[in-house]
């Protein structure tokens, strides 16, 4: 029996290289084997890394699978009131005409779109025949992927350009929109030991440094610190419900914590986002994966 004194456990994972940490798994492996009930908040923006975490984790949690509990964005804001999507915001195929081509396994299966060489759209369903996603292409390069949830109801849009993550746009469970975060690269400055080159802070990503130090290391003997420019991914925040604004996607991540009743529960982090959590929640005491 776990200790019947021991708050609930939260772990936020925010891109699927958090589970893959070694900290990962012997964190949560240490609290099943203690029965303790654990509550993962899915927070990662590329849905697509969705599939991969559900099988790292039946891996991880084999021995206890239902102490584990996953909920994602699409679960905590599915009933807030968002904005109608315009007619352009999802892609759409006309599939007259066209060449089909079917793949299937034992896992999914895979349906092409073509119009002579040119990939326009590929559909991916389950096993069991349910839309798991739909990928759109334009000059046989990803645009535009829609997820689909277990209601069969798109529940984010994902928007590409040069095959990189431009922007995801959360869904409610009407298929209106609540939340776009929108991917960005700004410069940062980081602060190294210059003895062992080890992080020892980050400059908040969120906000943009007014003017940039040139790279530079000290004179002084080694052991003192290195300053960095260094471009950093960040993620800005538009929210359709009430207008709130966020300052990045860490303080969205707070609010989203919130609704889950974090501030009741022994919250555990990736350690490479200690620094952004502990900026937005300064009163939790959270632990490090």
């Amino acid at each position: 029996m776990g200790d019947v004194g021991m708050k609930p456990v939260i772990f936020l994972v925010t891109a699927l290289t958090d589970v893959k940490q070694d900290g990962f798994s012997v964190k949560l492996r240490a609290l099943l084997e203690q029965q303790v009930p654990v509550q993962i908040l899915f927070a990662d923006l590329n849905f697509l890394e969705r599939a991969t975490f559900d099988q790292l984790l039946a891996t991880l949690a084999v021995t206890n699978p239902a102490l584990v509990t996953v909920t994602d964005l699409f679960d905590i804001f599915a009933n807030d009131q968002g904005s109608p999507l315009s007619e352009r915001t999802r892609m759409r195929v006309d599939h007259t005409n066209l060449t089909v081509r079917r793949h299937t396994s034992a896992t999914e299966t895979v349906v092409r779109y073509l119009y002579d060489d040119q990939l326009l759209e590929e559909q991916h369903f389950t096993a069991d025949q349910q839309l798991s996603y739909q990928n759109f292409y334009q000059d046989n390069l990803l645009t535009q992927v829609v997820f689909w949830g277990k209601q069969q109801r798109p529940v984010t849009i994902s928007n590409f350009q040069a095959e990189a993550l431009k922007e995801t746009l959360l869904l409610n469970a009407q298929g209106e929109l609540v939340y776009r975060f929108m991917r960005e690269e700004q410069p940062v400055q980081k602060i190294f030991n210059g003895k062992d080159a080890a992080t020892l802070q980050v400059a908040d990503p969120a906000t943009p440094q007014s003017e940039a130090l040139p790279s530079k290391k000290s004179r002084e003997p080694a052991g003192t610190l290195t300053v960095r420019n260094e471009q950093a991914t960040i993620f800005k925040v538009m929210d359709y419900v009430d207008a709130t604004d966020f300052n990045g996607i860490y303080d969205f991540y707070r609010y989203a914590l919130k609704r889950l009743g974090a501030a009741d529960a022994r919250l555990y982090v990736s350690v490479s986002q200690n620094v952004e959590m502990s900026a937005v929640l300064p009163n939790q005491l959270i632990f490090n994966y």
